[in-house]
């Protein structure tokens, strides 16, 4: 699903809970949690008043999104769920290597090895893949 598909299917949505435009804000955010989520392999969100809704979702790997009301596998479509997320979100590692793989050791294009905490915030834009969201907030 595309950004337009998953903001028509969000007002449709919000619609069919009762709810106008004047009650909700939709908005994009892109998810590449905290250093020690991506570390133990879960980030957690805790969307209790609010509906995600996955977007561009072949180009993901490596994970699966559990929620209240939805289940998404990056890696085999088969039994997944419309991308719509509420609730308690556990978007967990399934393999190795996930979208938000952060290595130790990064190569630059001049093959110079950089290890320097600071060089590495500078470089995080590079080497995470955020997973990205069409959110709805409801007021």
């Amino acid at each position: 699903m595309n950004y337009e598909t998953a903001i028509v299917l969000a007002h449709q949505r919000m619609r069919e809970i009762g709810k106008s435009i004047e009650q909700y804000h939709i908005e994009p955010v892109s998810i590449v949690g905290k250093d020690l989520e991506r570390r133990n392999g879960e980030v957690v969100l805790k969307a209790y008043n609010e509906y995600y809704y996955l977007v561009n979702y072949e180009n993901y790997y490596g994970f699966v999104i559990l929620s209240d009301t939805g289940f998404f596998n990056a890696d085999n479509y088969t039994e997944n769920t419309i991308q719509e997320f509420t609730g308690l979100i556990r978007i967990i590692q399934k393999g190795k290597f996930w979208n938000l793989n952060l290595t130790n050791t990064l190569l630059v294009p001049n093959s110079t090895k950089i290890n320097a905490v600071d060089e590495l915030e500078l470089m995080r834009i590079k080497t995470v893949r955020a997973i990205d969201f069409i959110k709805v907030t409801i007021h």
